[in-house]
């Protein structure tokens, strides 16, 4: 993520929005995770807000080229 961007809704942790073929028959979760613990989130109000916390994370993300360049230039600095 750029860091002109700022804050954005990646930056509370990371997290992963599962969704599921139909004809699993499985609704949409999220899971969480930090140093100390792991959750699974159900409800449909939570993986809304977070599909769209990753909507936007996916807006605001710089390219692969870019993404290069940025990496390759944190390298140099340290």
């Amino acid at each position: 993520m750029p860091f002109q961007v700022g804050v954005h809704p990646g930056m509370s942790g990371s997290f992963v929005v599962f969704q599921f073929p139909e004809k699993l028959a499985l609704k949409p979760m999220v899971y969480l995770e930090n140093l100390s613990d792991a959750l699974v989130k159900r409800t449909e109000n939570d993986v809304e807000l977070y599909a769209d916390a990753f909507s936007e994370l996916q807006s605001v993300a710089s390219g692969p080229k870019e993404s290069l360049s940025l990496i390759k230039e944190a390298i140099k600095e340290h």
